[in-house]
């Protein structure tokens, strides 16, 4: 569809200011969809993570970052972080380690491991 005449400058700075509306409306929209995907990830993984801290620790372990960075991040001791990546070894392990002699990584994104678990926790609830 061709327009028969350019539009005057009064139009361009209505549209202007509707895209600028529509673009706040969506920015809302995505805080809102985020407060609530961080609150129900908080709730599908409580039994895992239990505190923020630690949801930040495994999201900054990508086997590139060492404990003493990731410490850094979040205040804590290197140690602190390194028992943290031991406990979430083994046999339902969500790290992995990455090579030899080097830091551990997320086996999973938070959204999926809030799948995996929260499927897992619904399905022993239900039994």
């Amino acid at each position: 569809m061709a327009f028969s005449q350019l539009p005057s400058e009064m139009d361009i700075r209505e549209i202007n200011n509707n895209l600028q509306e529509i673009s706040l409306t969506f920015s809302r929209i995505e805080t809102l969809l985020r407060l609530f995907a961080q609150t129900t990830l908080d709730i599908q993984l409580s039994s895992i993570f239990t505190n923020r801290d630690e949801m930040v620790v495994y999201e900054l372990t990508n086997g590139i970052r060492s404990t003493r960075e990731i410490a850094i991040v979040v205040g804590k001791s290197h140690n602190w972080v390194a028992d943290l990546w031991k406990g979430w070894g083994g046999k339902n392990s969500i790290v992995e380690v990455s090579a030899p002699r080097k830091p551990y990584k997320a086996k999973y994104t938070l959204p999926e491991l809030a799948i995996i678990r929260g499927g897992r926790a619904n399905l022993n609830d239900s039994n």
